[in-house]
């Protein structure tokens, strides 16, 4: 659903601007949800609060209970925002004009499987993989929990898509189908930063001469280049892998504009997603 409502957009971004493919977004998820409300009626345009407008109180949030939806479009919410505020379709000026041609091309001609994490990333945390995870999983290991084709590889927990889930003496890979970005935090311990990258500490190092260990490096290292072999396999493709260290002003927004579920640096992208179901709850009551 998400992957036509995407490409839809995408031809009205591309006729009439990125804030009128992102109200089309809306509208869509607005009607679908009042349509699967009972008695609810599908109806044209989008209600509520405009973009770019401030969000609503929190008393005003607590009185007004979200909708109840079908299991089928539990996160059809959550995924419109995360179009709204991908690099397809979100707005201000650090998205250079070549990335968003090629992510809108690769988002016109991709599977709903791969979009799903096109349009969502998933997010591990690297430092702390449970027992199995990046190993070989068990064959009847379901879609959510296993990767890859010719070996299935366990799956770590995925992480929710906000700031609050980081911590800085923790390693994050977010990948999207099309990159992985690996963000470090600047209190990493010794111990991981040498597992996975071969280095005692982030002090002086040039990032450009710094990468993921191969497989024989760590077991740390051989389970996560298992993880990114197997995801790679999974999508035909080669994934890039962007290393971030925490608190650099050049590559860190790379990394964060895929935080979907905090606010976003530009009108109509400025609320989070407690807020962003807030406004999809009135808008589909007709409130203004």
């Amino acid at each position: 659903m998400c992957n036509i409502m995407a490409r839809q957009s995408l031809d009205v971004a591309l006729k009439s601007g990125l804030e009128a493919a992102r109200h089309k977004l809306q509208t869509a998820c607005v009607d679908m949800v009042r349509g699967s409300q009972p008695g609810g009626q599908m109806a044209p345009g989008m209600h509520g609060q405009p973009y770019g407008q401030p969000p609503m109180g929190a008393a005003a949030q607590q009185q007004q209970a979200p909708p109840a939806l079908p299991d089928a479009l539990q996160l059809l919410p959550l995924y419109t925002m995360a179009l709204q505020k991908s690099i397809v379709f979100r707005g201000g000026t650090d998205i250079r004009p070549d990335d968003r041609a090629f992510a809108m091309m690769r988002l016109n001609t991709m599977p709903s499987e791969e979009s799903r994490y096109f349009i969502y990333p998933r997010m591990f945390a690297l430092h702390n993989l449970p027992d199995g995870a990046g190993l070989p999983a068990a064959e009847d290991a379901p879609d959510e929990q296993a990767v890859g084709k010719s070996m299935r590889v366990t799956l770590p927990p995925m992480q929710n898509l906000s700031a609050d889930r980081l911590q800085s003496d923790g390693v994050f890979m977010l990948e999207n189908s099309l990159e992985c970005v690996v963000w470090i935090g600047r209190a990493t311990s010794p111990q991981v930063l040498q597992a996975l990258f071969g280095i005692p500490s982030l002090d002086e190092v040039d990032f450009n001469t710094v990468a993921l260990l191969e497989q024989n490096g760590s077991d740390l290292a051989a389970r996560v280049r298992r993880l990114v072999t197997a995801l790679e396999e999974e999508r035909n493709v080669s994934l890039q892998i962007h290393l971030v260290r925490e608190g650099d002003q050049n590559a860190e927004p790379r990394f964060f504009r895929y935080l979907v579920e905090d606010r976003a640096a530009f009108n109509g992208g400025s609320y989070s997603y407690h807020e962003y179901m807030s406004q999809i709850n009135r808008s589909t009551k007709g409130m203004y």
